[in-house]
This record gives C-alpha cells, sequence and structure tokens, in this order.
C-alpha cells in the first residue's frame, strides 16, 4: 500500500503545466489556494476552485485527496468538504477523457495511488476513485492494479463498474481470468461484465459455468452467452427455448439479432422461431415473425399472426407474406374460413402483394357481419381501387356504416379516390366525386377536407354544392375560406359572380384575415368597400392631422388646439415653425383601422384625426374604439373619454356610452403615441349592440 502525503508535501507538488493539460490557459493556479477554497470556501468559490483543479491536472489529486481523508463528524461542514472534493476530482475526470492516452495514464496512475494510499479512505470514497478510474484508463498496469481491487469487499462494486467501461484486451483477459477460476468471487458479476463487453472469448468458460452453475445463476449465464460474437452460443439459445427456460426465448432473440448484425451467417432454427411465434412478448412475436419469411412451411403460423392482438407484430406477419412469392395459394385457402381479424388481415396482405384478386374479395367482405373486414375491405379498395363509379359507391355506403373505423377508413378511401382522378387529369371526376361528398354528409373531418379540396380546384359550380353547407356552425368558416378560393379563381367572364360571394363572406366571416382578403379582391375588381366597413359601423373616411407633439400626460392628452368651434380642415394649423394640413384618409382595412404610420416622426408624437356623422334621429349610441396607444374623443366639442395607455389595436377595446342627435354630429380624436405601430378605429354600434349604418358629411 502507498503512503497518503502530508498536506505540506502535497503543496510543494504544485499545479501541472498547461502543457500537461493540453491547451490549459492562463496562469498556473495556486494549488494550495484551490484546497482552502475546496475545504472551508462557501458556494461560489468553490464552484470556482473547482475549475482550477481541472488546470492543474493529475497533480492536483493527491492534495484533494487530503481533503477525503480528514476525518468528519458527519456535520455539514465535512459533508461539504468531501462533496466539493469529489465534484472536482469527477470534473477533473470528465475533462481528461478528451486528452491523449499519457494524460489518461497518469490520471488513473494518481486516483489509483489515491485509493491504495494508507491509512485507507472512506469506503465510498474508495469506491468513487476506482470508477473515475474506469472512465481514463488505457493501459494494462492500470487493469492490472485494478485486479487488485476486485479481492476488497469495500472496494469491488467500484473496481466492478469500472472493469466494465475499460476498453482492451487487458480488461477482457481479466475478465476472462476471473470466469476460469471458480475460486474467485463474485462469479456472476463477472458473467455479466464478460455479457456487457460481448468478449467472443468468454464462450468455453461461460459454456462450462452453464453445466456446473446453480440453477438461480442459469438466466445471466445464458444471457451473457445471448452477447458473445460465437456462432457456437445458438445451439445453447435453441436448447434454452426448446426446453421453454425462463427468458429463453428473448436472450435467443438477442444473440441471433447480434450476430447476424456482425455479419455472422446465423443458423435459422425455424423450430425455435415457430416457438416464438407464440412468445407473450410482443416485440419477440414481431421478430419471429420476420424471421420466418420465405419458408412454405411456416406460412401458416404467419397467416395466423396477421390475427395477432398487437400491431407490430401483424405489421411483421404482413411484410414477411408481401415478400413471399408462393404465399398466394396459401392465403386464398385461408381466407374463407380464417377468423374475422385474420381475414381482414389476409386481405391487407394480398393488397400489399398488389394482387389482382385483391380488390375482388374486398368488393365480396364489404358486406361481412364483423367490422374489422368490413374496414379492411374499404382499405383494400381506397388502396387498389380502379376509381370506378361501383367502387366509389361502396365507399359511399361504408361512410355511413354503424362502426367508427369503417366511417374513418370510407373517407380516407374517397379522399384518395378524388386524389387519384385529380392525378389522372380527371377535374370533372374529381369534383363530381367531392359534390357527393358534401351532400352526403357525415363524418366532419370528411365533410372538412372535402370542403377544402373542393376551394382548391375553384369551380363555380361548386358553390352551389357548398351552401347547404354554410349554415353548419363546425362548418361555416371552412366553407367561407372555400368561397373564397373560388371567388379568387373565377375569370373575367364571372367577375358579377365573384364580386357578390366576396360581398357574401366578408358579411359572414369572423375571420379577420379572410375579411381582409375579401376586401383586397373587390378593391382589385374596383369595387367601393367604404359601404361594407360602414355596414359594420366602421368610420372608413377621417381627416387626419401630424404629428403633434406628444401627449405626454393624461391631463396633456385630454387637450386640443382647435377651440370650441370644428377645425376648418381647409386651414393650415400652426405647430412650432411647422405649418401642419388636414390629409383625407381612408381605410381599406377589414376593421376600419387607419394607419397613422405615413406621419413623420411617428414616436413620441399624437394625430387628430376628425369625421362628421349625419344621424337621421336621435339614439343612445356606443362608440367602440381601439387605438395604439392612448386615445381622447371629444363628441361635438365635449370630451367624453380620455384613456391614457400603451397597447397595440384591438377593435371595439374602449367603449364610450354617447347619445347622438338628429342631424350632423362631430368626433374629433387624439391618438398618442409612443413606438412602434399607430392607429385606431372606430365604429358605431345601436343601444341593441349592432352596428348604425351612418352617412359621413365630407
Amino acid at each position: 500500500m502507498r503512503t497518503l502525503p502530508s498536506f505540506s508535501f502535497v503543496i510543494v507538488l504544485g499545479c501541472a503545466s498547461p502543457a500537461a493539460m493540453q491547451g490549459a490557459q492562463g496562469p498556473e493556479p495556486d494549488l494550495a489556494r484551490l484546497v482552502a477554497a475546496l475545504r472551508d470556501g462557501p458556494a461560489g468559490p468553490r464552484d470556482a476552485a473547482i475549475a482550477g483543479v481541472v488546470r492543474c491536472g493529475p497533480a492536483a489529486v493527491p492534495a484533494i485527496g487530503v481533503l477525503l481523508a480528514q476525518p468528519g463528524g458527519g456535520d455539514e461542514a465535512s459533508t461539504l468538504r468531501v462533496a466539493a472534493a469529489t465534484r472536482a476530482l469527477w470534473r477533473l475526470t470528465d475533462a481528461t477523457t478528451a486528452l491523449d492516452r499519457a494524460a489518461r495514464t497518469a490520471l488513473a496512475k494518481a486516483l489509483l495511488d489515491l485509493a491504495e494510499a494508507e491509512p485507507p479512505l472512506p469506503q465510498q470514497a474508495g469506491g468513487e476513485l476506482l470508477r473515475m478510474v474506469g472512465l481514463v484508463a488505457v493501459d494494462n498496469g492500470s487493469v492490472a492494479r485494478l485486479g487488485v481491487h476486485l479481492d476488497r469487499d469495500d472496494h469491488r462494486d467500484g473496481a466492478l463498474w469500472a472493469l466494465q467501461q475499460i476498453p482492451g484486451d487487458a480488461a477482457d483477459r481479466l475478465v476472462l481470468e476471473r470466469l476460469a477460476d471458480p475460486g474467485k468471487a463474485p462469479r456472476a458479476a463477472f458473467v455479466k461484465i464478460a455479457g456487457a463487453r460481448r468478449i467472443g472469448r468468454a464462450y468455453p468458460p461461460l459454456a462450462r459455468l452453464l453445466n456446473s452453475a446453480p440453477p438461480e445463476e442459469l438466466p445471466a449465464i445464458r444471457a451473457a452467452l445471448a452477447e458473445c460474437q460465437d456462432a457456437s452460443a445458438g445451439a445453447i439459445m435453441n436448447n434454452a427455448v426448446v426446453r421453454d427456460l425462463p427468458g429463453a426465448a428473448v436472450d435467443y432473440l438477442r444473440w441471433y439479432q447480434l450476430h447476424a448484425a456482425s455479419g455472422g451467417s446465423a443458423v435459422p432454427y425455424h423450430h425455435v422461431w415457430r416457438q416464438l411465434l407464440r412468445h407473450e412478448a410482443a416485440d419477440v412475436r414481431a421478430a419471429a415473425a420476420a424471421a420466418l419469411a420465405g419458408n412454405a412451411e411456416d406460412l401458416p403460423g404467419l397467416i395466423a399472426a396477421l390475427g395477432d392482438a398487437d400491431a407490430a407484430v401483424r405489421h411483421a406477419a404482413r411484410e414477411a407474406l408481401a415478400a413471399d412469392t408462393n404465399a398466394d395459394a396459401a392465403l386464398f385457402a385461408a381466407h374463407p374460413e380464417a377468423s374475422p381479424a385474420v381475414r381482414a388481415g389476409i386481405l391487407l396482405a394480398l393488397a400489399d402483394r398488389h394482387h389482382a384478386r385483391a380488390l375482388e374479395l374486398a368488393r365480396e367482405d364489404l358486406a361481412h357481419e364483423a367490422a374489422t373486414v368490413r374496414c379492411a375491405a374499404v382499405e383494400v379498395i381506397a388502396l387498389t381501387g380502379e376509381a370506378e363509379d361501383e367502387d366509389e359507391d361502396a365507399l359511399f355506403t361504408a361512410a355511413g356504416d354503424e362502426d367508427g373505423a369503417v366511417r374513418a377508413a370510407a373517407a380516407r378511401g374517397l379522399s384518395s379516390c378524388a386524389t387519384r382522378r385529380q392525378q389522372e387529369g380527371d377535374r370533372d371526376g374529381a369534383l363530381r366525386l367531392l359534390h357527393r361528398m358534401l351532400a352526403a354528409g357525415g363524418d366532419i373531418e370528411l365533410l372538412r377536407d372535402a370542403i377544402a379540396r373542393t376551394g382548391r380546384l375553384g369551380a363555380a359550380e361548386s358553390l352551389v354544392a357548398l351552401e347547404p353547407l354554410a349554415g353548419e356552425a363546425s362548418l361555416r368558416e371552412h366553407v367561407l375560406e372555400a368561397r373564397l378560393q373560388i371567388a379568387r379563381a373565377l375569370p373575367e367572364a364571372g367577375k358579377a359572380q365573384a364580386i357578390a360571394v366576396l360581398q357574401d363572406t366578408f358579411a359572414a366571416t369572423n375571420n379577420k384575415n379572410r375579411r381582409n382578403q375579401a376586401l383586397q379582391l373587390l378593391q382589385r375588381h374596383g369595387v367601393d368597400t367604404a359601404p361594407l366597413l360602414r355596414a359594420r359601423g366602421f368610420v372608413a373616411r377621417w381627416h387626419v392631422l401630424g404629428p403633434w407633439p406628444g401627449a405626454g400626460s393624461k391631463a396633456e392628452l385630454g387637450t386640443h388646439p382647435f377651440g370650441d368651434q370644428p377645425p376648418d380642415l381647409q386651414a393650415a394649423v400652426a405647430q412650432g415653425d411647422r405649418q401642419l394640413r388636414w390629409q383625407l384618409r381612408t381605410t381599406e382595412d377589414a376593421d376600419g383601422l387607419v394607419d397613422l404610420g405615413f406621419l413623420k416622426p411617428r414616436d413620441n408624437v399624437s394625430a387628430f384625426a376628425f369625421c362628421t356623422l349625419q344621424v337621421p334621429a336621435a339614439t343612445d349610441a356606443t362608440l367602440a374604439l381601439g387605438s395604439d396607444d392612448g386615445v381622447a374623443l371629444w363628441l361635438d366639442g365635449k370630451l367624453v373619454h380620455n384613456h391614457q395607455v400603451a397597447r397595440g389595436v384591438t377593435v371595439d377595446e374602449d367603449k364610450v356610452q354617447v347619445h347622438l342627435h338628429e342631424g350632423p354630429n362631430t368626433i374629433l380624436l387624439r391618438i398618442d403615441q409612443g413606438a412602434g405601430d399607430f392607429g385606431f378605429c372606430l365604429r358605431v354600434l345601436g343601444p341593441d349592440g349592432k352596428p348604425l349604418l351612418l352617412q359621413q358629411v365630407h
């Protein structure tokens, strides 16, 4: 054993040079200062000291070992000291794993020296050190020294873990030596390590153990043999499966997969795979189905697996049968008498094989009493149907099936038929099918898909087919979007129809983006859209003056320079050394947004907006405002609203209750602006909350 150095001796050692750590930068740290920080410092300095230790390299290990060796009473201070020292060593280990062989060997030696020091370190500390050795050791000497610790009860767990991590033949040889020596303990641990390291040479000793070990150790030995890259292990795996030993099926599957992946010629123990096809684990059954492909004797088992409760097993069986050119006769023979689940799988397997009779059988099975079979029949028709009217009629019938899975399959099938017709250039055929889907109703997702596809095809005749669905709340916006797409696609000859559709869409939709699209298309057709905005109560035309100095405060926001009378819209308004003039702005936004971004400068300013509304008869009303940012409102010269706030424009965010008299009523707004977007909107609502249709006086 080595003797643990005293602390004063450790300080003399100093730190490893930056070159030893391959690129560490900066001056070499003071190791004594770092150790003191790890021993007594608060959290921050301790973390910084850990980073410094990494730059010191292996030379820091003995010094930190002093902290691990110091007796502690289990108090908080000693617990924190040991934890900080352990973290520092782990951080150093992690950093060294990226360095060259020499650096890793040096650190492994330093860690082993510390683990073997006298007086011995606490058991937990010694085990941690050996685990660190497992991550950096690459030399034979470290492996040999590690073997000594395998015989120490206090270090064995750490040494076993390290042995499993260290690469190379030296570690393999040590495991093999221990397996060959029945007196070495713990044998079960070496068996496990041999499997984890996948040591091919472990086959002989493991096979001998299989004949001498007690029954409770046999499963672990077989599991290790399954990992070994030795073809002879297959016979042992096979024998265990035949004897139906616990865990044998999984071991055989593991051996087979690893042996095949390594390029070995795995022995096809078909009788074993047939047994595994009945295993309780679904992944084992799926692997067995895949392995049985191409063997005529196994066709009955694969066909039976088409009805497996697990989807992965069914899929594996279908793939195996699809790849077998000799499977057709067996599939047709089994079809009439098969259980519903297997019968459904046979239909799908034949479709996978693109067999000409798959469609014929599917048409017959559409009327089968089992929903599972009907669903498979629908899927086959959808996949392989010839887009003939009889197939489409059958799918429409299935779309009304009492079983939800059948209806969903029919919906997907009808959509596929429409796609197939469209891809073949049969636009009229696709439209005819989609219109039938719209008229048939049923599944909501089917209808939404049909509506969207109808809109994309852009045919005027689809407007009639869509009309009955516009009243369904769950479909309304989908119908409006389709109508918008159709209106966009109509030729010049259909301009009048397009305008009518766009006007209806604008009035009916709750989607702002859709309203704006409708407005833009109407404007391209030369339509004055102001009446549409007025129908929603928005004031579309405003006289705007600005930019004015920022409002700054609520009191200032509630002021204007125009006196008691309405402003003269023809006169210039002096603002400092500038002369501002009123500008007429007409919004084309669906929500009446007046964008004031044209005013320069536009930050920390305000603007005025003025309009006159002609009211046919006196009425109570609501002036609904949105503004970016704050806003003040004067009605007929009287301040009725003052809201200083930083926000974006939201329709109807502020609601001001007012009384409008008969005749002209003037509205003056002052809109405050900090930075970013700048604008407002206003609409007039009647006592019932509905828009008032008022004329503007210009």
